[in-house]
């Protein structure tokens, strides 16, 4: 046992040493005043998060502001007019009055009258200064010892946190302060009277209340001047914790008679020009706006600036009566002996806990035990201030908190180091007493070493193949799912181009292809778990003709509606811009995602889409701006000023779900590409997706405009209550009943939500149970000049061929499939193509043939496409021609891979025959063929078809002249829409008007919004 204790006290030796050096370091540093701002502060903070106490009802303050010296005409306010006002409460039998305002000398007109007033006043009480740059009191008053002196006592950072009862005047006569001469003759009406209290009689007492002066020796103010009869100054409030009321109410009788009656009040200048006010602890910082918000009234009040005079004497007036008639407890501090009893007793527990936690078995097996503790510590030294504030508040005790806080923390953080070292110590003890047992193993050892050794480097080669696998994973699953639906929507676009199908094949044929982008999406979403599980995701954005691309996604989404059999509805406005900078897939994604939720949640009513700009501006380019119109590219105005055509302001038309749906935005003409930026990525060790400045930033793209877009998706559902809100942008978290639940894996939020974010957005959302949501986002995007944009089912028909010399293409492709769809989609319009199944194969062939381009898988076998690309760029006949890497690996760094090795473009699988051939368009500066669109009516409404001979034979009858204006001003002002609209009404009103709607129908189907407006115009008499 003897030993036990002994080994006990040895290891606790250092807390007799830390403990009380700690203390006395932090004593040191609080008589020296260095924590004393600190202390203060936190005192300030205190009064700030308090409760907040009732007004003040026993107190009336008669200000004299701004709109008064207006009104009045001059400051000092006239004598005559002071006189007027004291009369007129006087009427109103106060209790006591309080002249909060310096009258030494006359103030005319009226001093007779102000005279007068105080001689006949018997409770008016007026002040003077006594401490600092004196000030005489009103003559009149002083005669009759009705005078009070009104100084405060500021700190050293020039808050008033302390009151005056009574000092010394200049020739050493002992007078009562303002507030305390004011509260005496209240008290004296209840009966109260002051005492003298205490063992030592030192003490006052009024009623319940004791009043102890500070001393030099007491905590918070240790060499601090305490001249006079000080106590600390427990706040009621700022100036609306008072009645008040302004004195061009008192002088025209405004007030209450009730107001003033059997009350104090107080007359003083809250103006600001008159510069009478001190900083207090509601005051607001230099660097710190204090502002505070009691939720049990919900009402927040706080200071712009210092605090008046007059409010100051208020709460001193207030804080005697409430401890005289309702015991409200005094701001009490302890003496310099407690404080450093206070101090050393938490320095105890930071070095005597510290050491305790350290041992504890849960916290000694840890790595960051030491911050661990450390942390706990620091609770604990919350958990102190907290303490600190609840006793301030319920016992009105000011007790120090920085300065233990400042204890207790270093008491723990010198207890560390001491226990690191302890243990560093005792370890080396064990590994000498374990060294000395290893040299009896030595010639054992060496062999079991080398046996070790070898099993470590068979963990470590299976650990980095095991490693390998995992990054080549997400690699490999994407190459192997895109390459089969490279083929199907190869075909489907290959199919769209065949002039022979009717419009129901086409049509087929579209939902094919629209579908197997949502099945590539799709698939997407699932890999992007893993991404998100790896925590990391990219984006790369590129050029986006926007009409095709928001029409593509109302496509894939009206499928799904159409089998709910309820609406979706496009708004799209006309001054939508034609070419936007964005990551087009994640865009797509996360549209798809929002829309596709939309619907699944609603059984009745409807979805609505909607795209909207909010916001357009331009970016280093001078006095240039952008105006956005109808998604008409025009030249016009001075300088770089870009204008779209007409038609801003215009709202879009709604577009219901069916089959036929178009775009309204007209495919604009060439104009030259944005430079490519260079790909995003972003990952975080916190679950959180972030680029660098939260945005899609591109080089060298400052002199592009920029739009605001709100791409909007409200439906008519079941809506969401407050608790499913907190949940659905949470991984595998899905709301509603168990049957939509199984609909879906819960991912589509998470991820879009970190799209978004990476985007530098955010999904908004509203939701009413019952009613239905509203999900909406706010992107930032560039406004870009859209190159020719490649249509195979545009309105210059399909691309038949380019003018010059026939190109030779050379393909290297391992698949077959993948290079029998590039050989159907170039051959037939005037290409020339040579194949190689690998890129040995390639590399002898473009030394053959010399091809004007070149077309590359990136895996083969025997030689791949980065190897055969880099020994083509090293000859010289082969530096400039261009290289295409294709390929189904789509990360940032195959790109960047395909790119060093000598790439000038890369295409990502499934091949879009459009990317295909904008970029054998940009790579060989080719000038397309197009095919000359037959007129041909499309089908009937009916569903049967019409032949051009028919359609000559039959009658064009025309609507009425106004219906003709209608459809006129409607294509004049670009509203596709709103015209294909009317023109199926106008079907349905009489089967004679078909032959002049199909042709409208026809051109509103191809975006011709031209063409529409010169066939109505035929019409029609402009003049």
């Amino acid at each position: 046992m003897w030993q036990r204790l002994k080994k006990l006290f040895w290891q606790w030796r250092f807390a007799p040493i830390v403990a009380p050096s700690v203390a006395g370091v932090i004593i040191a540093g609080r008589t020296a005043g260095l924590f004393q701002l600190l202390e203060w502060a936190t005192l300030d903070r205190f009064f700030l998060l308090r409760p907040q106490e009732p007004v003040e009802e026993r107190i009336v303050i008669v200000t004299i502001g701004e709109s008064d010296l207006t009104k009045i005409g001059q400051w000092p306010v006239p004598d005559g007019i002071l006189a007027d006002a004291i009369k007129k409460i006087k009427t109103q039998k106060p209790r006591a009055i309080g002249l909060s305002i310096y009258r030494d000398l006359p103030v005319p007109p009226g001093h007779k009258e102000l005279v007068g007033a105080m001689e006949s006043t018997e409770n008016l009480i007026g002040i003077e200064r006594v401490i600092e740059q004196p000030v005489a009191p009103p003559p009149t008053l002083n005669e009759v010892d009705r005078v009070a002196i009104a100084d405060l006592v500021t700190d050293s950072d020039g808050k008033v946190r302390r009151a005056l009862m009574s000092a010394a005047d200049t020739k050493g006569a002992i007078k009562l302060s303002l507030a305390a001469r004011l509260s005496l003759i209240y008290l004296e009406k209840e009966g109260i009277s002051l005492e003298a209290a205490g063992k030592n009689q030192q003490y006052l007492r009024l009623g319940q209340a004791i009043f102890v002066p500070l001393t030099e020796d007491q905590s918070g103010f240790v060499g601090r001047d305490v001249g006079g009869y000080q106590i600390l100054l427990n706040y009621r409030g700022p100036k609306e914790r008072f009645q008040v009321v302004s004195i061009q109410d008192v002088l025209e009788n405004k007030i209450d008679p009730n107001l003033v009656r059997d009350r104090i009040v107080l007359i003083g200048s809250t103006a600001t020009s008159i510069n009478d006010f001190v900083r207090t602890p509601y005051s607001r910082e230099n660097t710190t706006s204090l502002t505070v918000c009691q939720e049990s009234s919900q009402q927040c009040f706080g200071s712009n600036s210092e605090m008046s005079g007059v409010i100051v004497h208020a709460n001193v007036i207030s804080q005697i009566l409430s401890g005289a008639l309702e015991g409200r407890p005094m701001l009490r501090v302890w003496n310099q002996m407690l404080d450093w009893v206070w101090i050393f007793t938490w320095s105890a527990i930071g070095t005597a806990g510290t050491w305790m936690l350290l041992e504890t078995k849960q916290i000694k097996q840890t790595v960051f035990s030491g911050w661990i503790v450390l942390g706990i510590i620091l609770l604990a030294g919350g958990g102190l201030i907290a303490g600190c504030f609840i006793i301030f508040v319920w016992a009105g005790w000011w007790l120090p908190a920085i300065a233990p806080v400042l204890a207790l923390t270093l008491g723990a953080v010198v207890t560390i180091v001491y226990h690191n070292q302890w243990q560093l110590k005792k370890t080396n003890e064990q590994l000498e007493l374990a060294n000395d047992r290893l040299k009896d193993y030595s010639r054992t050892l060496e062999s079991k070493v080398k046996e070790r050794t070898q099993e470590l480097k068979e963990a470590k080669i299976a650990a980095d193949s095991a490693n390998a696998a995992k990054s080549e994973f997400l690699a490999n699953m994407s190459h192997e799912l895109r390459t089969p639906l490279n083929g199907i929507l190869g075909y489907a676009q290959i199919f769209q181009t065949d002039s022979s199908l009717g419009k129901e094949q086409q049509d087929g044929i579209d939902i094919i292809y629209q579908c197997g982008k949502h099945l590539l999406t799709l698939i997407e979403d699932i890999l992007d778990l893993s991404k998100i599980e790896a925590r990391k995701m990219e984006m790369n954005p590129g050029e986006i003709y926007f009409p095709s691309f928001i029409q593509g996604i109302v496509e894939i989404c009206k499928v799904k509606a159409q089998h709910k059999e309820i609406l979706l509805t496009y708004e799209g406005q006309p001054e939508l811009p034609a070419g936007i900078w964005a990551d087009e897939k994640r865009l797509r994604q996360v549209l798809i995602n929002l829309i596709g939720n939309a619907i699944k949640f609603t059984d009745e009513g409807g979805v609505t889409f909607k795209v909207e700009v909010l916001d357009t501006w331009a970016l280093g380019m001078g006095n240039g701006e952008l105006a956005i119109g109808n998604g008409e590219l025009g030249s016009g105005g001075q300088g770089d000023k870009e204008t779209r055509g007409q038609g801003a302001g215009e709202q879009g038309a709604g577009v219901q779900a069916r089959e036929g749906t178009e775009g309204n935005s007209p495919i604009p003409p060439t104009l030259p590409t944005p430079p490519t930026p260079p790909t995003l990525s972003a990952s975080s060790p916190n679950d959180e997706f972030t680029t660098e400045n939260s945005k899609l930033k591109t080089e060298n793209y400052n002199s592009r405009p920029m739009a605001k877009i709100r791409f909007q998706v409200q439906d008519t559902g079941v809506g969401m209550t407050k608790e499913q809100l907190e949940k659905i942008f949470l991984p595998f978290e899905q709301v509603g009943s168990k049957e939509r639940q199984a609909e879906g894996t819960g991912l589509g939020l998470a991820i879009s939500h970190k799209i978004v974010k990476m985007m530098g957005s955010a999904i908004q959302v509203e939701s009413h149970l019952g009613k239905g949501s509203k999900f909406w986002i706010d992107l930032e995007l560039p406004v870009i000049e859209v190159g020719s944009q490649i249509s195979i089912k545009g309105g210059q028909g399909a691309i038949a061929g380019y003018q010059g010399k026939q190109r030779l293409i050379l393909m290297v492709e391992d698949e077959w499939q993948n290079r029998a769809l590039l050989r159907n989609l170039l051959e037939g319009i005037g290409f020339t193509l040579a194949e190689a199944t690998n890129g040995k194969k390639g590399l002898e062939l473009a030394l053959e043939l010399c091809p004007d381009l070149i077309i590359t898988d990136l895996v083969m076998p025997e030689m791949d496409g980065f190897e055969m690309m880099r020994q083509l760029r090293q000859l010289p006949e082969f530096a400039e021609v261009p290289i295409i890497a294709s390929s189904a690996r789509v990360y940032a760094s195959d790109r960047q891979k395909s790119k060093e090795a000598g790439s000038n473009d890369f295409l990502p699988k499934p091949i879009s025959t459009e990317a295909l051939l904008f970029k054998l368009q940009s790579n060989l500066g080719l000038e397309w063929i197009y095919e000359e669109r037959s007129d041909r009516l499309s089908s009937s409404t009916d569903g049967t078809e019409t032949n051009e001979g028919d359609a000559s034979d039959r009658e064009t009858i025309l609507p009425s002249a106004e219906e003709l204006l209608e459809l006129y001003e409607a294509a004049r002002r670009g509203l596709i829409f709103q015209i294909q609209e009317q023109a199926e009404k106008l079907q349905q009103q009489d089967e004679r008007f078909v032959p002049f709607t199909r042709e409208i129908i026809q051109f509103c189907e191809d975006f011709e919004i031209e063409k529409v407006q010169d066939f109505i115009a035929s019409y029609i008499d402009l003049d």
